[in-house]
């Protein structure tokens, strides 16, 4: 009995999370039949904010185990432990060897496994390199690899837009966010195919203003700011 509490009492706990990550963005999620309703796969997406895992386990029906740098781990506790999350710890082959195999051992279960292959948040809003862990996750296994672009949360209060984390007054509006899942991918996929495959997804429509209008709107927001500069 006080088990099944606690199990409860636990999924509360994610239900919360997931549902604040909803009332702050409004979500746009297409291609949710590339998620696989059962069986392992790896979900590898770009990295923005520190909201990224929230708002793909707010969009998706199957739980997820992500992947999350230590230093984050500890920084946001108790959520990572919540969504049973894996910590990655970085610096020593070991900490990265069992990493991989816990990763592993949970696709070989049947389980959604995401990683964002980019190691940490983007500070410029474009897509980093991706690291090649994810292959060595992937590799040999019987699932697919499945592609995620998360779009238009640069520039929120949880991204680095502006050179800081949480230094910019958060807008009065819920955010439009895409999320945009590509076709599964074999498990022999490189990460420089990967990153190939994320990048295509950002070609996707959005709701996100076009440039010229995203531009009048950042001017307006900082009028005694520097608002365009002309090289030549």
């Amino acid at each position: 009995g006080d088990h099944r509490d606690l199990h409860l009492s636990i999924r509360r706990q994610r239900q919360m999370c997931i549902r604040d990550s909803r009332v702050a963005y409004r979500i746009r999620f297409t291609g949710a039949q590339n998620i696989p309703s059962s069986g392992g796969a790896l979900l590898v997406a770009n990295h923005v904010t520190f909201l990224d895992g929230l708002l793909l386990a707010a969009t998706t029906q199957r739980f997820i185990r992500f992947l999350v740098i230590e230093k984050h781990y500890q920084r946001f506790e108790p959520i990572p432990r919540l969504f049973h999350a894996i910590p990655v710890k970085q610096g020593r082959p070991r900490d990265v060897v069992e990493m991989i195999a816990r990763s592993r051992a949970a696709l070989a279960a049947g389980e959604l496994v995401c990683i964002f292959p980019e190691g940490d948040l983007t500070r410029m809003g474009n897509i980093q390199a991706f690291q090649r862990g994810m292959e060595r996750i992937a590799a040999g296994l019987d699932v697919p690899v499945i592609p995620i672009h998360l779009g238009g949360l640069w520039g929120s209060v949880f991204s680095f837009a502006g050179g800081r984390l949480f230094a910019k007054w958060p807008q009065l509006r819920r955010y439009p966010v895409q999320i945009s899942v590509g076709a599964p991918l074999p498990s022999n996929i490189t990460a420089v195919e990967a990153r190939q495959a994320v990048v295509e997804l950002s070609c996707e429509p959005t709701e996100t203003p076009l440039l010229h209008a995203a531009f009048i709107q950042a001017a307006k927001r900082a009028p005694k700011r520097l608002a365009l500069a002309d090289a030549s």
